[in-house]
Parts: C-alpha cells; structure tokens; sequence
C-alpha cells in the first residue's frame, strides 16, 4: 500500500488548521506535542540558495522578507496555542508575555535553521536524482527542501518547534518532466510526494512511527478518561449513600429530640403532682 503525504507552500498553510497532540513524555526531562494537518504529517518545502555547509546535523539558510514573515507567523500561532492550553499542558496560569519570553525561535535576523537526521542525510540529491552528499553543492546551488515540523517541545526553561529537513532537491532547468502542452493542467497546489515508490525519497517509517505515537496516545487518553469517568461515579455513590445515611440520622434525631420533650412534659407533670401531694401533708 502506497503512504502519501502532501508537502505545501508556505504561504498556502492554515495554522488554524494545525492538530496538537496532548503533550507526551520524551527520553529525558521534557514533554513534546506533536503537530498534524489532514491527519497527515506537517511538510512544507522552500526553493533556497545553499550557504553553509552541514554543521552538527543542522544546515542555515538564508530567507526573504516574505518567507521569514510567514515563519514568524507560523512561530506566533505556536505561542498563541501554549497560552490557549496553558492549564491542561502546563498546569499554571502563565501571562502570554512569559510564554513569548520562553519560546526559543529557529530564525536568527534572515536566517533559519533546522536539523537533519543521519537517515535523512541520504535523502539529498544531485539533478540526476542521485544520492549525494550536501557539502558537495556549490554556494548558491538552488535547492528545494523539505521540511516536517513534528512537534513543539517542552523542556524546564525553554520550548521550541522541533523542525526537520527531510529530503533536498538540487534544482533543475525543469522540476517535472511533462509535455509542454500539458502544463495549463497541472494543479500545484495539489502535488503529492509518493513516499514509498519514489526513488527520490520515501518517509514511509516516520510517518508509520507517527500515527503509531498518536494512536497509543489516543489509546492511553481514553483510558485515563474512562478510569476518571469510573472514580467520579464511584465518588458519586459514595456521597449519595452518606447522604442518604446522614438524612436517616437527622430523622432519628428529630424522633429522639420529640421523646425528649415528651419525657420532659411527663416528668413536669409529675413533679407538680408530688408537690400538691407534699403540700397536704
């Protein structure tokens, strides 16, 4: 079965649209919550100039006004979300100006930089579809790359956007190979990477290992959900029957305080009869 994921123009992406997962524990001391759209990973590609070279598993690029306003954008809608969910994700009522002050952005200036896994790392390739090594492009080589933002996270002083570059293109003379007369008929805003048949690239085992992660986390959501539904209704029994025990209490005390006067009006009745009786005598 082919796994499909659509990879989308920046300025095409509807943050309102993004699905945040609740956060989830990672190896270490963090939480991280991760992003979809369509229920598809989120990927996004960018045409780019090459500048540096790999550096530790990160590459920089250098961005226009226009893309740097929507990455910052994109960046704003990630804090916005943490201050909408900041009872349920971080148990605190912190301002919105703390949150601003605890995102760690990727820009830097006209700068972005992400990451790039070992795996990934071979999934750079020259205009003739050829794995090679990225070092080896020239400055300013024009390169498609594309990006997967899998998740926001959390650490005790900071949190940021784990962003990732999947696949980089070196760019050619021509993108697709069609006949010119068919070009009026492509629809690029729906263009689609075939992950699994694609000589190109095939991120069918990260996107398996995601919906796994979001289903088990769905799984252990409704268990939580369903223990707290049982405890609540446990908890209501519980106080429906001292309710019910404190009802027949009051009602015995009630009977209890009626005897009382009852005994009271009889001993009164008594004592004055005694009294009559003492005074003949």
């Amino acid at each position: 079965m082919t796994e499909e994921v659509s990879v989308h123009e920046l300025n095409e992406i509807d943050y309102h649209n993004f699905i945040y997962t609740a956060p989830i524990k990672i190896k270490g001391s963090g939480y991280k919550t991760l992003l979809t759209v369509n229920n598809q990973p989120l990927c996004f590609s960018l045409i780019l100039n090459k500048k540096n070279n790999i550096d530790n598993n990160t590459i920089t690029f250098q961005l226009d006004d226009t893309n740097i306003q929507l990455l910052k954008e994109m960046e704003n809608s990630f804090i916005t979300k943490a201050y909408e969910n900041r009872y349920s994700w971080f148990s605190a009522d912190f301002p919105l100006d703390v949150l601003e002050g605890f995102y760690k952005s990727f820009i830097t200036d006209n700068t972005f930089t992400a990451t790039i896994s070992e795996e990934d790392i071979s999934s750079i390739y020259n205009t003739e579809d050829n794995s090679t090594n990225y070092d080896d492009f020239k400055e300013n080589t024009r390169i498609e790359v594309v990006f997967l933002i899998e998740s926001l996270v959390f650490l005790k002083k900071e949190f940021f956007c784990n962003i990732q570059i999947k696949q980089i293109n070196e760019m050619n003379y021509y993108l697709v190979n069609y006949n010119s007369d068919d070009e009026d008929n492509i629809d690029i805003n729906n263009m689609e990477i075939d992950l699994e048949n694609s000589e190109v690239v095939d991120l069918t085992d990260n996107i398996i290992d995601l919906e796994k992660e979001i289903m088990e986390k769905e799984i252990m959501e409704k268990e939580i959900m369903e223990k707290e539904i049982m405890e609540k209704e446990i908890m209501e029994k519980e106080i429906m029957e001292k309710t019910r025990i404190m009802e027949e209490v009051k009602e015995e005390l009630e009977l209890l305080k009626k005897t009382v006067v009852e005994k009271e009006k009889i001993l009164s009745s008594t004592e004055e009869e005694l009294s009559k009786l003492t005074s003949f005598c």
